[in-house]
């Protein structure tokens, strides 16, 4: 599937560290605040007639309304501490199956358990897309050998 040009400057994505677009299921993304610049970048490509659902964490309810509009793209966000991880828990709430794919980035440890639900729900490698920083940095961007966001 071929993605249209970026309309705001994009960190360099290869299809590795894009969604499962080509499949041309339902993208479900996982996102915490070390990953927006990544998932700003994802959004200004995101291909025409292509389904998807966004979580985010984050502290700062403006990082949301500085992402760009998709048609098809809905947006959960998440802006207070809840006492439990609402990243880990709505991947395991939401139905993952054939006609999804899934793409992640974030702290470490919330990413190891979004891509263990993944791949117990059935889903493959290649339709479980996760990227993991360590806890409290921003996540690195193996595009560039830049952080994200710099």
């Amino acid at each position: 599937m071929e993605l249209p040009e970026p309309s705001t400057p994009s960190i360099g994505l290869d299809d590795a560290h894009l969604p499962n677009f080509a499949s041309g299921r339902r993208v479900l993304m996982f996102a915490d605040e070390s990953s927006l610049a990544l998932v700003n970048s994802i959004l200004c490509r995101w291909p025409n007639g292509v389904r998807g659902t966004l979580w985010v964490d984050t502290r700062n309810p403006r990082d949301i309304a500085d992402l760009p509009v998709v048609d098809g793209v809905g947006v959960v966000s998440f802006h207070v501490d809840v006492g439990f991880d609402p990243l880990v828990t709505a991947a395991r709430r939401v139905e993952l199956d054939a006609d999804t794919t899934v793409w992640a980035a974030g702290a470490a440890r919330r990413m190891a358990a979004v891509r263990a639900t993944c791949l117990a729900a059935g889903l493959s490698e290649n339709d479980t897309r996760v990227f993991e920083c360590r806890d409290g940095e921003r996540l690195p961007n193996p595009w560039s050998g830049a952080v994200a966001g710099e």
